[in-house]
């Protein structure tokens, strides 16, 4: 499988993490040889009560006191995409954004499947639904669209969009062939097309959930996580907007007045930050309910165990965002208007 249409594991099996940080003090064979790759004294926490080989999301704790590490482990295949990301992340880093760099020396080999990557730990928590926190993520989403706009490997970036955009589009034509396509379940992928809008096309985060953005617990400002998925996402800005609408205002707040309030302080934000025109060509339960069929698309068409939650919960996000779809209208409008 490659990178294309790989599928790893999700961080949490729902929308939202249970916890955050980890609470499990793990001791396993695998967290030694963890602890080996490390090559430190220390203590690794995890969401799991144990670790079993595998790719995986730690803290690590040193034992001198100094700074905690975040660990993941990932399969040796995806390391060049994960050090694209961290090329990207570097960048960010030049233009002063809150994000945090792979650590020196890594990554490194666990054993011949897997590598182990380190990044230095924010100490944050998840946002939460109020105005001021989804103003912060406007504003640093804004920061970030202006520095992915001006990175100077973008062309890189646009043909590996267009690759994995027609992969897509022939994984779709295989799930539909693959399923019941009576079972109401599946409507987002009889949509007609999957393309996103490429107006004003740019480098993208690309998948803006709730775990990749963390709030400092000084600072109270929001961070940037998880920047693997611009390696390949080369979309109008308003595709990465949708997606923070709906994972950090549909998903949390039901009311749809309250919705609008938060929505409107995101896009205020956003609009306070963000250079240049922006285009709002498509609209936000389009964009939504295409990202779901592109996600469906390729969990359906994994070599691995179809991850059932996960089909569920990409389904349950198509079917809220046609639901909620005058609100989205309304703050599209919204982010249209002078």
């Amino acid at each position: 499988m490659s990178d294309l249409d790989s599928v790893r594991p999700p961080a949490w099996a729902s929308l939202m993490p249970h916890h955050y940080p980890p609470v499990h003090n793990i001791s396993s064979s695998w967290s030694r040889r963890l602890l080996l790759a490390i090559g430190r004294e220390g203590k690794l926490l995890s969401h799991k009560p144990d670790a079993t080989k595998g790719e995986g999301y730690f803290h690590f704790i040193p034992q001198n006191g100094s700074r905690r590490v975040f660990i993941k482990t990932l399969r040796s295949k995806h390391l060049k995409s994960q050090l694209e990301a961290n090329r990207i992340i570097e960048q960010l880093a030049d233009e002063a954004l809150p994000v945090s760099p792979l650590l020196d020396g890594y990554p490194r080999r666990i054993d011949n499947e897997y590598s182990l990557f380190a990044y230095n730990l924010i100490d944050g928590r998840f946002a939460h639904a109020n105005q001021d926190d989804l103003a912060a993520l406007g504003r640093l989403l804004g920061r970030t669209h202006n520095a992915l706009s001006a990175l100077p490997w973008a062309a890189q970036i646009r043909e590996q969009s267009t690759q994995r955009n027609e992969h897509l589009a022939k994984l779709r034509i295989r799930a539909l062939n693959l399923i019941n396509t009576e079972n109401p379940a599946y409507k987002p992928l009889s949509l007609t097309s999957i393309t996103l809008s490429d107006d004003n096309a740019q480098a993208l985060h690309g998948d803006l959930n709730i775990g990749n953005i963390l709030f400092g617990k000084s600072s109270g400002q929001p961070a940037l996580l998880d920047l693997e998925d611009a390696n390949h996402n080369w979309h109008n800005p308003i595709v990465d907007l949708a997606m923070a609408i709906e994972r950090f205002v549909l998903v949390l707040e039901p009311d749809d007045k309250k919705a609008f309030i938060l929505g409107k302080a995101l896009i205020d934000g956003y609009k306070a930050t963000h250079h240049g025109p922006i285009c709002w060509s498509q609209t936000a339960s389009d964009i939504l309910c295409i990202l779901s069929a592109r996600s469906l698309s390729l969990l359906l068409n994994s070599s691995q165990a179809i991850n059932q939650d996960e089909v569920t919960k990409f389904v349950q996000l198509s079917q809220q965002a046609r639901s909620r779809e005058a609100l989205l209208r309304r703050l599209w409008d919204f982010g249209a208007s002078e």
